[in-house]
Formats: C-alpha cells, structure tokens, sequence
C-alpha cells in the first residue's frame, strides 16, 4: 500500500518496564491507533506493563501480535521492503536516527551488522493493511514534507 513516511525510530536495549513506557510514550506522542509486537517472549514480558501504562495515563492503543510466519528474516526483509524503496516510496523524517537506519539497510544481510531497525520496520507491512484508513495521509505527507539528505540520490 502506497508510501511510507517514517517519522520516528528509537532503537536500544530497554527492560520490558522501560519498552512499554517508550511505547506508551511514543504512541501517544504520534497518535498511533495500533502498534505490533512479535508474538513470543518479548510480547508476553511487555504486554502487561503496556496495559498499565495505558490504563494509568489513559492513551489507549491496539496491541497486534506479529508473527515471523515461519519466512527467514532475509526473506521477510526483502518481501516488505525491497520494492517500496527501489520505487522511492519509503520516506524518512530527517532525524538522528536516519543514519542507523540507512546504515543497516545497505549492509543487510550481515553477521556483522545489527538489523534491528530494518526488521521492525519490515514488520509494519503486516500493520499497514489494516491501520492505513486511521490516518490522514494528506495531513501526514504534509507535516513530513520530504526533504532528501542526498538531492542526488533521492534518500
């Protein structure tokens, strides 16, 4: 489904209390209806303290569990991903964090290199199908107003 606009990644090594926060913060701070978390361990040690968190500072949000679907990262990475940005339909808000980002997409697949960022973003292809009609793409694509870091090479 059409671009995307990443406005925002925070990435790091949080215990499951501090994720929530970031989450419950940061899902409050760019309104977001819905957020996934990759079933297994991680959701089962985060879901709780998002529920309190939720509850205690009243922004409410769609907790979807997300699965790897038994595909290999490489394959998942590559699936939601490849096609958006050879099509130029990927944008990211100008930030500190664009050049991890970019970082880890140029070097994927690598032992050496971490991943984290480019396999939570391939994740969101299985959010956007149902959470795209929340937002008001009109509103978003003028409030990111896409300006390339490099004119030439359009990113």
């Amino acid at each position: 489904v059409g671009r995307w606009f990443v406005v925002e990644i925070q990435s790091g090594k949080w215990d499951p209390r501090e994720t929530a926060m970031k989450i419950v913060t940061l899902a409050h701070k760019h309104k977001i209806p819905i957020i996934g978390i990759e079933k297994g361990a991680l959701k089962n040690a985060v879901e709780p303290y998002l529920r309190e968190y939720m509850a205690r500072y009243n922004r409410w949000f769609e907790i979807k569990p997300l699965t790897h679907g038994n595909q290999r990262k490489y394959d998942r990475v590559q699936w939601a991903l490849q096609g958006r940005a050879q099509k130029g339909d990927i944008y990211l808000l100008q930030g500190e964090w664009n050049a991890k980002l970019i970082d880890q997409a140029v070097s994927f697949p690598s032992r050496y290199v971490h991943d984290d960022c480019i396999d939570a973003l391939a994740y969101i292809d299985q959010l956007v199908m149902e959470s795209i009609s929340k937002f008001d793409i009109a509103a978003i694509e003028a409030q990111t107003q896409h300006q390339p870091l490099d004119p030439h090479a359009g990113y």
